[in-house]
């Protein structure tokens, strides 16, 4: 299965005829990241409206949503265990969400810089690290469960 995005629309088609099996319309304003559960049967899309939606894979179906940020989420990182979120904002927040119950686990703090946007971020295999980079070269790394600050590297 693959998926092909307009701003507000997800077509999900079969890889193995390429032929379309779904057309969703994505709600409110336009759609701009998206990444699956490590199962791959669940997938989380942000959009420029704040909002964060989970959807069953196959059918592209709504299961869900997270509570509103404040701003455009551009960037997800799902760790291995497919249980904890990252969602980094255009507001410069880092938060974390728990999928089971779908509340706030932390925003970390200082990361990034104000005004500054997360570029990528990723979870270890075994989840225990996380790390993520700023637009200005910044690379930071956190362990453990709630992600205390191990190292970072400075934009030079």
């Amino acid at each position: 299965m693959s998926s092909t995005f307009s701003p507000r629309q997800v077509q999900t088609c079969s890889v193995a005829t390429r032929q379309p099996l779904a057309t969703n319309n994505f709600p409110g304003p336009s759609m701009m990241s998206f990444a699956f559960v490590p199962d791959g049967e669940t997938c989380v899309t942000g959009g420029f409206g704040a909002d964060m939606r989970l959807w069953q894979t196959a059918s592209f179906t709504p299961q869900g949503v997270l509570p509103r940020q404040r701003a455009a989420v551009g960037q997800f990182a799902w760790s291995p265990d497919g249980r904890t979120l990252a969602a980094a904002s255009l507001d410069g927040k880092l938060r974390f969400w728990h999928l089971p119950t779908r509340r706030s686990l932390m925003t970390l703090p200082d990361f990034p810089a104000p005004n500054r946007a997360v570029l990528d971020m990723v979870f270890s295999a075994d989840g225990q690290w996380f790390a993520a980079c700023d637009d200005q070269g910044r690379l930071e790394l956190w362990h453990g469960p709630h992600h205390s600050g191990a190292a970072t590297s400075p934009a030079e």
